[in-house]
């Protein structure tokens, strides 16, 4: 999405506020009241935004570098003595929570890493 098209969105959402239920409920924007322009949301947008998800998957596990960052024993493809243990080595977003899959990462990696120190 553009920050245009963010910018629009924000605004668009904020009309929810004009409406008479929630006039009723909220007394004052605190952070929004400044945006005048499309300009503006876009900053407000940039400056703001976040996930309520947990991000993953960015450095994709996989067999060849073409699809993939790491290989299986989670060295990056075509580098030598880097790895990334994290989250971001799944080939893709979990349906669950996040925290014991990376924890299981992490614990592998560690292995994985005595292992080819021996």
């Amino acid at each position: 999405m553009t920050w245009p098209r963010w910018s629009r969105a924000c605004a668009s959402v904020l009309q929810v506020y004009d409406t008479p239920t929630m006039k009723a409920r909220v007394k004052a924007d605190l952070r929004t009241a400044h945006c005048q322009t499309d300009e503006d949301y876009a900053q407000f947008c940039r400056n703001v935004a976040g996930t309520n998800y947990h991000p993953t998957s960015s450095c994709r596990m996989g067999p060849d570098a073409a699809s993939s960052v790491v290989d299986a024993r989670l060295r990056v493809h075509g580098l030598q003595s880097l790895r990334v243990i994290d989250s971001s080595i799944f080939p893709q977003i979990p349906g669950g929570n996040t925290t014991a899959p990376s924890y299981m990462v992490g614990e592998k990696g560690a292995d994985m890493l005595r292992e080819d120190w021996r």
